[in-house]
This record gives C-alpha cells, sequence and structure tokens, in this order.
C-alpha cells in the first residue's frame, strides 16, 4: 500500500524518529511510504533513510496541547499557523493527481487538523491521525469540543502513543493506543556519528553523568535542568550533563524575528550557552549539537533527564531503558504502561528545578537505586516499546481502515 505521511516539523525530534522507526519495521515491501515536510533536519533523515519527501514552506497547526493551547498573547501564534495554511493547501490541491495512488494518509501530530481535513476533502483518501501529544481536554474551552467533532467526522483512525495521550483526546471514537518502538538494529539506530565519539571522549568523566536528548526549547524543561545542575556542582556533586540536540526553528526568517520580537520564541541553544558562561559550567555542562547516534549516546550516559512542561513520557524515556538507564521525568500521574515512579526511575515536578536537584541527588547518592531502575526500565520497555511488536499492530490498523473503506465505497456505488 502507498500511504502518504505528512510530517508537521522539520526539526528532527521524537514524533519524527518514531516515525522512521515505524517505517524501518514495516516488512519490506508492504508499505510505499512518501513524507510531506516542512524543509529541514527531519527531511534530511528521511532522504537519508530512502524515503521520498516533497518539502513544503510549512504545515499548519492548531495547538490545543496541555501546555501549548492558545491562551492570551499566545493566541498570536495562530498568526503563523494562518501563514503556514497557504502552502498546505498549495499542496494538496497542486498534488492531487500525483497523489492520486495514495492509499491512505498518515497524520504525524494530531495537532495537524488542517492537513486532516484537506487530505480528507481534496486527496479523498481514508486518514489516520497520531496523537502523540497530550492535549487540553477541558471541556469547558469551545476548542476542545470543536476538535472532538474534527476527528470523529475526518479521522477514521486515531492512534495514541501511550494511555496518558488517549485518556487527553476528547473523543473516544475509533481510538487505538500503540506505543511507539525502538529497534536496536535499525536503520537509525545503527548510525554511527564519528563527531559525536570525538567530543564525548573529550569530556572528563564523572561520577554521574546526565543525558538530555529532544529539541532545546524552553518547554523541554532545559533551563531548570541546567539550573538544577548548577545546584549540584555548588553542593560539590561529580556530575555532567550532556546535551544532544539544537533549537534551529523550520519557519521562515520573517516569523522567527516577529515572534521573537514578542517574546514567543528565542534561541535557546544562546540562553543555556551563557547559563554556563557566567555560572563556569563549562566542565559540567556540554551542548554537543544534533546527532541520531542513539548506541553511542545512551552508552555515555548513566540518566536520563526529561523535565519536559508536557506532562507525557517522551520517546527518549523508553529509549534509556533499552540500555538500562532510568529517567528522571516531569510527570505527575504517570500510568504504568510508560514510566512507574520509583521502579523505572524518579517522577518530578515540572518547572521545578529543585525537584530535579533532589532527583538527581538520590541518583547520585544510592548507585545501587540507580541500577536497580535501569533494570525496571529495560523491562518495561522490552514490553511495550518493541518497534517490530508495535508497526505490526499500525499495519493492521492500515488494513482495517481501508477495508471499511472500500466496503463504504462499494456500498455507495451499489446504492
Amino acid at each position: 500500500m502507498k500511504v502518504l505521511f505528512v510530517n508537521h516539523y522539520g526539526a528532527f525530534g521524537g514524533a519524527q524518529r518514531s516515525m522512521v522507526e515505524m517505517l524501518d519495521s514495516f516488512p519490506p515491501g508492504v508499505v510505499q511510504p512518501v513524507i510531506v515536510s516542512p524543509k529541514g533536519k527531519s527531511t534530511l533523515v528521511f532522504q537519508r533513510s530512502g524515503i521520498p519527501v516533497y518539502t513544503i514552506g510549512g504545515v499548519s497547526k492548531f495547538d490545543h496541547t496541555l501546555y501549548g493551547y492558545y491562551r492570551g498573547i499566545r493566541w498570536l501564534i495562530l498568526l503563523r499557523e494562518f501563514f503556514y495554511a497557504f502552502p498546505t493547501l498549495w499542496f494538496f490541491i497542486s498534488k492531487r493527481k500525483a497523489l492520486k495512488d495514495v492509499d491512505l494518509v498518515h497524520i504525524n501530530e494530531i495537532t495537524c487538523l488542517l492537513p486532516m481535513v484537506l487530505a480528507k476533502r481534496i486527496l479523498k483518501k481514508p486518514v489516520v491521525v497520531h496523537a502523540r501529544a497530550v492535549l487540553n481536554s477541558d471541556k469547558r474551552l469551545w476548542r476542545t469540543g470543536f476538535i472532538a467533532k474534527l476527528l470523529d467526522r475526518y479521522a477514521d483512525s486515531i492512534i495514541a502513543i501511550d494511555m496518558t495521550v488517549a485518556r487527553s483526546i476528547p473523543t473516544q471514537k475509533n481510538l487505538t493506543v500503540v506505543h511507539n518502538g525502538l529497534r536496536l538494529d535499525g536503520i537509525l539506530s545503527r548510525s554511527q556519528d564519528e563527531v559525536l565519539n570525538e567530543k564525548l571522549n573529550g569530556i572528563f568523566r564523572r561520577r554521574l553523568t546526565i543525558g538530555f536528548i529532544g529539541n532545546i526549547s524552553p518547554a523541554k524543561g532545559i533551563f531548570e535542568l541546567a539550573e538544577a545542575v548548577r545546584r549540584c556542582v555548588a553542593e560539590g556533586m561529580d556530575v555532567n550533563l550532556v546535551i544532544i540536540g539544537n533549537n534551529k526553528p523550520s519557519m521562515n526568517r520573517f516569523l522567527t524575528n516577529m515572534l521573537k520580537r514578542l517574546r514567543l520564541t528565542f534561541s535557546a541553544v544562546h540562553y543555556i550557552n551563557e547559563f554556563i558562561a557566567v555560572n563556569g559550567l563549562r566542565d559540567h555542562i556540554h551542548m554537543i549539537g544534533f546527532s541520531t547516534d542513539l548506541m553511542t549516546f545512551y552508552g555515555y550516559i548513566d540518566l536520563l533527564a526529561f523535565p519536559s512542561y508536557y506532562q507525557s513520557i517522551g520517546r527518549p524515556v523508553f529509549e534509556a531503558a533499552f540500555f538500562y538507564k532510568p529517567a528522571v521525568v516531569a510527570i505527575e500521574d504517570p500510568l504504568p504502561d510508560t514510566f512507574i515512579d520509583g521502579v523505572t526511575g524518579l517522577a518530578v515536578k515540572a518547572k521545578d528545578a529543585a525537584s530535579l536537584q533532589t532527583a538527581i541527588r538520590k541518583m547520585y547518592d544510592y548507585p545501587d537505586d540507580l541500577i536497580a531502575m535501569g533494570k525496571g526500565a529495560y523491562q518495561l520497555a522490552r514490553a511495550n516499546f518493541d518497534s517490530k511488536v508495535n508497526s505490526a499492530k499500525v499495519l493492521e490498523l492500515y488494513k482495517s481502515v481501508l477495508s471499511a473503506a472500500t466496503t463504504t465505497a462499494t456500498g455507495l456505488k451499489s446504492n
């Protein structure tokens, strides 16, 4: 079957990696993928993976996530999405004939409501929506009900990456939980980064090495993490923080500058570098840059930090678990399919450097507990995050959706 995947960000993060891992885990020849995506690191990774890519100026989204939902000055961000609506609409109109042989459209994030509607209206294809972010489920907000109606009408199937995300979706119609996966023998896991090896080899090894991987932004809790490490060092703890990632925006320069002036976006990398310099932390906090070499990164660190504001268990948490590494995660009410406080890692408060510092101190002072939690994390990851098993579930879902669409079309023709 030929499947069009709609990728929402040009930056390469967990959502993009999960999509590549899933495609890599499908049986050879069963799925013929083609991707539409904003230009960025992700398009380079897709192309290196041998996947055809259409690059466009931007993909329009509607953010109703628990952290990023529109309120106050954040409503101005809709200007960007209005701007991106034009290349999104033009893509579906201009490529309608070129994509006539597509069997299915897979939207890679639930915030991509306009692409979902256009895929159904213009391409007239079945649509599968991947829900990766925790949504704001407050029923008092009109957007919650509006999104539920759109999903009911245009999504033939919704895939939630875990139970936490599933319970936040305002409709349970056609909803299935399929966890993300990791293949240690996969195309991305096999990638070796000599630059990363060289940089890590140049770092003085300390008693505890904390790792952070992902797009570097305030919402990922990177500032609180840096502050927690500063406090640890001030208390005499022998720790390192290794940061993999970047925050180069995929939007055009005009929009970037406009949002910066409104203080809705800025360079987190620049801020962290200044923080390191001002506090004399060059020997303790190390900005490595972008890399897809998970084997080297997770093999090097002792503990993963995932202090995101999103109240969700991100992909790095279970990736680290496959390497027997526990995580410190900002989460209030974790569900046992993804994270068990005290068993697979430690839960902390979001936006709270002191809480992060306390958790790091526990791992530092009790190395036996760190090792035990690493084993617990590995067991949970093996049970729920096997990429081949989970990609097979997605493939069966594709077949079910296509079968239902065929049955409906046949019934309409006979009538």
